[in-house]
């Protein structure tokens, strides 16, 4: 697994003569391994292997033949869904519909995703996104548009940033439609579609976008999440810019300081690492990241629970710990720390495989990606709570920077056709 570790630095972005000065969540990322990162289109092109539980005119909301979810958390039959699987394939859109719907109408059925929170359920956005591609036919539809990246960048460009927002739902989308545009407009696979100056006018856009954003709190943590995920999958190399970072105390002592034209800080989370040990003595690294704030958390904490009504919200949204670091090193409330791999615990011996099926209170479940490398393959864990049996049991976990959650196995952003289910226990 990759480890990201964000230290609060200062971008320098040059476009010609122009420069904006972002200080902003820079993520170095540390792998455990090399791997061989897939493009984006690759995972688009995956087999979809979900089928559509809805019929073609059920998508068909008028004369205009505009297209619309006909099954979203707001319908009757969501709160009856029991799996993950039953909530993707009411959301999988059928055949005729993706091959006659316009480019700006695929990305709107993204935009509108009802299970678009998933993107935050993970260790970044960047797996948050992979995640999505690969429950969604839409994107598979998407990437094969010759005009995919221009209707991106359009549908970027008219993007406000607002913050009149009055209800939860709405103000969760405003985000989340951001976030998304600006993780898939990151691809170097769309990048490429881009002539050096509409690269520049993106980069510039962004930072524009990311100065209204640093005044609203419903934006802390999502500031820049185009250079986020531009970093992360090296798609940053793709731009024409000169592209330098730089410290705080360098820059003030810098020269070419005096041909800024714009001069923005935008404010973010700083962080910083240390260790955690596992029962057997094994260091982990983990990261420390300062909170993001109520606003984003409770709004996040609002939408999963709407989205995943049968699920019971133990503790609010946090972005200072995650999954792994809950299951495997502390329950605590007082632990905030964000562990990007559990797996030593196992590998020193500290944990031993269960088997498929959990045998008492407190076991730890791992849900594994086997699709492919670039995702680390352990990519949520939990502990089993309530047990009474091997098919009697709920999961207790913390969904990436949302809330702690109480579940059943199935009912979580991880499952799916891609995924399989462990258990783990303490060695003796």
């Amino acid at each position: 697994m990759r480890k990201k570790v964000k230290n609060s630095l200062v971008y320098l972005v040059i476009i010609g003569m122009f420069v904006n000065m972002i200080s902003f969540n820079h993520e170095i990322v540390l792998a455990d391994y090399e791997t061989e990162r897939i493009s984006i289109q690759e995972v688009a092109e995956l087999s979809c292997i979900y089928k559509a539980s809805t019929d073609t005119e059920d998508w068909i909301v008028n004369d205009e033949n505009d297209i619309e979810y006909p099954i979203d958390s707001d319908s009757n039959e969501w709160g009856n869904f029991t799996s993950h699987v039953d909530m993707i394939n009411a959301c999988t859109v059928p055949e005729d519909i993706l091959k006659t719907a316009s480019t700006e109408e695929l990305i709107s059925l993204i935009q509108n995703y009802p299970l678009l929170c998933d993107i935050f359920a993970y260790n970044s956005i960047e797996e948050g996104l992979i995640a999505l591609i690969k429950q969604s036919n839409v994107f598979e539809e998407l990437f094969t548009r010759e005009d995919i990246a221009d209707k991106l960048y359009d549908i970027y460009l008219d993007t406000e940033i607002s913050n009149n927002i009055s209800e939860s739902e709405e103000a969760f989308y405003m985000v989340a439609d951001t976030v998304l545009l600006e993780a898939l407009l990151a691809q170097d696979y769309i990048l490429d579609k881009f002539s050096s100056e509409k690269k520049d006018n993106l980069v510039n856009e962004v930072i524009l976008k990311s100065e209204e954003k640093v005044k609203l709190d419903i934006y802390n943590g999502n500031e820049i999440t185009f250079f986020d995920v531009a970093e992360e999958t090296e798609s940053i190399n793709e731009l024409n810019v000169d592209y330098n970072v730089i410290d705080l105390t360098e820059l003030n002592n810098n020269e070419e300081t005096s041909i800024l034209t714009t001069a923005t800080t935008v404010s973010s989370t700083s962080s910083s690492t240390t260790t955690v040990k596992t029962p057997n003595g094994t260091k982990v690294t983990v990261i420390i990241y300062s909170y993001n704030g109520d606003t984003w958390a409770n709004t996040l904490t609002n939408t999963m629970s709407a989205k995943y009504p049968s699920a019971t919200v133990v503790r609010n949204a946090d972005n200072r710990y995650n999954c792994h670091s809950y299951a495997w090193y502390s329950t605590s409330t007082s632990n905030y720390y964000w562990m990007n791999s559990p797996k030593k615990y196992v590998s020193d011996g500290s944990y031993k495989l269960a088997g498929s099926s959990p045998t008492a209170n407190s076991q730890k479940i791992v849900y594994k990606d086997q699709s492919y490398v670039p995702l680390d393959d352990w990519i949520h864990s939990g502990i089993v709570v309530s047990y009474k049996s091997s098919s009697s049991y709920k999961v207790q976990s913390k969904w990436g920077q949302g809330p702690l959650m109480r579940h059943s196995k199935g009912y979580s952003p991880y499952t799916g056709s891609y995924t399989t289910i462990s258990f783990y226990k303490k060695a003796s």
